[in-house]
């Protein structure tokens, strides 16, 4: 493929493999990919350096799994989805080799043990938030609801009731349920583990709406098959940018 190769048109103006190039790079988007690519090539060599590798059968099982995750019922789904991502089989299979041993890896770096230690040095900061959250429109519907619930906190459940748009959770008064480090936005999980139980956070803009927090309360994590997984992924990450840093050295 060539810089100046036609992808396709607007208005019957050609957009070229150069004008994607140019767009990659000044969104910072290209340096991400040339990260994720030197990312590839260590668990690979990694991998070969430590024993690591996948049969034809956990290949096609992992591929099948993933095309039941991501909706592609029949084959005839598969390849015009491929079709539109602009891929081959090949192209394919590389790439959900390239998942299945980048998970085969990280059970081969980070074990039981490792996970165990890394909960125990960290309990303080593994805490679990119980969260309510109010979900408005606008700017205008939430400068309603904020300052009466900043003033009286008790009436959150009512006013989720009232006035939230989430339908999930509008009913039962906005309650959202309990969730570790690292799955809310930096923003809101900062000021929500940061807080006292039954204080309101907020408002936040969140994907385009208003959001208010309650925290219903903070809890001690417990070291069950979620935390495990979230810890080993850090872990493993933490290593493999690691590993990065000295193969691009």
């Amino acid at each position: 493929m060539e810089m100046n190769d036609e992808l396709t048109t607007v208005n019957g103006k050609p957009v070229t493999v150069h004008d994607v190039f140019v767009f990659l790079k000044a969104t910072g988007h290209f340096r991400n990919a040339i990260y994720e690519v030197i990312e590839i090539g260590v668990i690979m060599q990694k991998s070969e350096t430590m024993g690591v590798s996948i049969s034809g059968a956990e290949l096609q099982e992992h591929s099948d799994a993933k095309k039941r995750w991501m909706g592609l019922k029949s084959t005839l789904d598969w390849h015009n989805h491929c079709r539109w991502l602009g891929i081959n089989e090949e192209q394919w299979n590389r790439m959900v080799s390239i998942e299945l041993l980048r998970k085969k890896l990280q059970r081969r770096v980070i074990g039981a043990a490792e996970i165990k230690k890394y909960f125990s040095s960290n309990k303080a900061k593994l805490l679990t938030a119980r969260l309510s959250r109010i979900v408005c429109a606008d700017e205008a519907g939430a400068r309603k609801v904020i300052g009466h619930v900043k003033a009286r906190p008790d009436d959150f459940s009512l006013m989720a009731r009232q006035h939230s748009i989430e339908e999930q959770t509008r009913n039962s008064g906005g309650y959202l349920g309990s969730f570790n480090g690292g799955i809310l936005p930096a923003e809101i999980e900062k000021a929500v583990f940061s807080a006292r139980p039954g204080e309101v956070c907020g408002p936040f803009v969140e994907n385009g709406h208003w959001t208010l927090y309650r925290v219903e309360g903070l809890d001690h994590a417990e070291l069950d098959d979620a935390l495990r997984t979230y810890i080993a992924e850090k872990l493993f990450s933490e290593w493999l940018h690691n590993e990065v840093n000295i193969a691009r050295a």
